[in-house]
């Protein structure tokens, strides 16, 4: 619209005016809301689109939730089942502190053996290497050469002569007198 076209012309009579304030207020009026409208329309979007975006959130964390509550269940149920391991295990072997027990026997707990089983197959396997060991002892003993049993001195040392009771330098006279001959 052109400037000219829009004329302000002053009105010459009251009900004119009236009429002018009238027309003016309708325009006013309906620019109004037409805005009004158009700012609801956002508003609303932005609210749907808000809202949807809050469900999506809920749902994620509905599901993280449930998969917590999984994994604690997982964990309620290990830790009841250790519990019963451990109370067995003390039953079957009361003089075995657990905190002594070595790292094979838990790694097959961890790979889902009974405590009390995984403790008696690493016993077994000590006592296997264990007779295993003596076994083999015993087969190199043997083998083994044996050793010459230690021969008798042929001669005595001044020591040994006077060590000896008067029964024995008798019976040994003849050898004192060869020891002697060695003595220096």
């Amino acid at each position: 619209m052109d400037v000219e076209q829009i004329s302000l012309e002053l009105p010459e009579t009251l009900e004119a005016a009236q009429a002018q304030a009238s027309e003016m207020q309708d325009i006013h009026q309906d620019t109004q809301e037409e805005s009004c409208d158009e700012a609801c329309e956002e508003t609303c979007e932005a609210t749907q689109e808000a809202q949807s975006e809050m469900q999506e959130t809920i749902e994620a964390l509905n599901t993280r939730i449930r998969e917590l509550e999984g994994v604690l269940a997982e964990r309620q149920a290990l830790a009841d089942r250790m519990t019963r391991e451990c109370e067995e295990f003390e039953a079957y072997f009361p003089e075995v502190s657990l905190r002594r027990l070595p790292d094979e026997v838990w790694t097959q707990v961890h790979a889902g053996v009974p405590l009390a089983a995984a403790y008696a197959l690493y016993e077994r396997g000590l006592r296997n290497q264990t007779e295993a060991a003596q076994e083999q002892n015993a087969r190199n003993a043997a083998h083994l050469p044996t050793a010459p049993a230690p021969a008798e001195s042929r001669y005595f040392s001044p020591a040994q002569v006077r060590a000896m009771s008067r029964r024995e330098v008798r019976e040994n006279y003849d050898r004192i007198f060869e020891s002697m001959r060695h003595w220096q």
